[in-house]
């Protein structure tokens, strides 16, 4: 008999209809534009070009891609007038999609074998598409596993509204109907990942758990590598059993388990670099655009600034934050970490 509380149950229930309505929504609001019409900015064609010379020109050269994509080599010429294959973004959006990708190309090639006059050349709007749909489950496995986690210490009905409130009244759900082809849905998936494997296996994680956990922060740092902020939980959780002096050794191997596990999984990104950056030639450098500047932190501007200051348009995250006083008093090294 399936444990699962009846009020658990109807959560995720109304968690898949907004889904599905998000979907009907991208899809109504794209019918009739022309094709990539919804991705010809400067971003996305970065993040779709890697599908495309993975799997169907066996490389990491991106020109013929931004030249096929309406829009898309205008503007990168424009922006970057010295090296229009410029692409910067990292590969961690393209793997998440990979999937999708490959699905709507299997499903392409089978109706061209059924007698359809289909493109399958990797960069047709059934593939945008595709990717887009993923972005989209993407934010619905997101706003499951942020729900499971915050039932951790919190009432279902407490859990399930904050839950609908982060998706409605942040960027979230921006990138989930407007722009499913920027990096940000994939990006949140994967942290929220790295949240739910840390609290559902802190009480007792296995090798096995500190490996998981290690590979869900790969994953987020391949999306975004400013992810690396998340190598705090692993780091923290030993030197809380270093300083309590419990389970030190099993500790000390899980942790080393997972930032193996997380640097095995974020060495395509380092052979991506090396590759079109030639590291061997101009030593290691991080690659062009917008880098973090961790000394030299904004944080003021970040937070308050009315442009797209993070508590000055999505004020809700500030009750998030304020929230973490009275979550001090239910689980203080938690409070802390987070």
């Amino acid at each position: 008999a399936s444990t699962i509380a009846p009020a658990t149950r109807w959560a995720r229930f109304a968690f898949l209809c907004m889904f599905l309505v998000c979907i009907n929504a991208f899809v109504t609001t794209t019918r009739g534009i022309v094709h990539w019409g919804i991705v010809a900015g400067h971003d996305e064609p970065q993040y779709y070009a890697y599908l495309h010379s993975w799997v169907f020109d066996h490389d990491v050269n991106f020109e013929n891609e931004l030249k096929r994509i309406p829009g898309a080599w205008g503007l990168m010429s424009e922006a970057h007038p010295e090296r229009p294959e410029y692409n910067v973004a990292p590969i961690g959006t393209a793997i998440i999609w990979m999937p999708f990708s490959l699905a709507a190309h299997a499903v392409l090639v089978l109706l061209r074998a059924l007698g359809e006059n289909v493109p399958i050349d990797g960069i047709s709007t059934s593939y945008a598409f595709a990717c887009a749909f993923g972005s989209s489950v993407c934010v619905w496995l997101g706003m499951l596993m942020i729900h499971a986690t915050l039932k951790r210490w919190f009432s279902e009905r407490a859990s399930f509204l904050a839950t609908v409130l982060l998706w409605l009244a942040s960027p979230i759900i921006w990138y989930h109907i407007d722009q499913p082809l920027m990096s940000h849905a994939p990006s949140f998936f994967a942290a929220a990942l790295v949240m739910w494997i840390w609290v559902r296996t802190s009480e007792a994680r296995s090798i096995a758990g500190w490996v998981a956990l290690g590979a869900a922060i790969g994953l987020a740092l391949l999306g975004r590598p400013t992810h690396a902020v998340l190598i705090l939980l692993p780091i923290a959780d030993l030197l809380r059993a270093t300083k309590l002096n419990t389970n030190t050794k099993t500790t000390a191997l899980g942790f080393v388990a997972s930032c193996v596990s997380a640097a095995v999984v974020f060495i395509p990104q380092l052979a991506i670099w090396y590759y079109r950056y030639d590291w061997a030639t101009n030593g290691v450098n991080t690659p062009p655009g917008s880098p973090m500047a961790y000394s030299h932190p904004a944080i003021l501007e970040v937070l308050w600034s009315a442009h797209h200051g993070l508590f000055a348009w999505h004020p809700v995250l500030l009750a998030g934050f304020v929230g973490l006083l009275a979550f001090w008093k239910r689980a203080r090294y938690a409070t802390l970490c987070i």
